[in-house]
């Protein structure tokens, strides 16, 4: 029974992602933009408010590992949003699912982002 415990939060969340997946999927290419765009806007915040909070010495090792990743990151979302609607904007959405990915280890490396479950 406990091992089912533990295996109900994958699934849920195993279903979520091909939910969304599906339905990501049928978004044209601004609306994925928008939702890449709030992503990003979303978790920029949070690195702010966390990087307020810290100290001088976190401050440093941020600046130095999380904020390069997302300059790369905003700059992919802008190349991505003035692609759109051309030939090029697979290529750029691309670019930026990569830098996302990019983004998303640099965040739970630093502690920014809490990946819960693991036991």
């Amino acid at each position: 029974m406990t091992k089912l415990k533990a295996l109900i939060p994958f699934l849920v969340l195993a279903l979520c992602t091909c939910a969304c997946a599906t339905w990501n999927a049928n978004l044209t290419g601004e609306a994925k933009y928008y939702t890449a765009l709030k992503w990003y806007n979303d978790n920029l915040t949070q690195y702010v408010d966390f990087y307020d909070m810290a100290s001088p010495t976190v401050q440093t090792q941020l600046r130095a590992t999380v904020k390069p990743v997302f300059k790369s990151a905003g700059t992919a979302l802008d190349a991505w949003k003035l692609a759109i609607g051309t030939s090029d904007a697979q290529s750029k959405q691309d670019a930026w699912l990569k830098l996302k990915s990019n983004l998303i280890t640099a965040l739970v490396t630093n502690g920014l982002v809490v990946v819960e479950g693991g036991e």
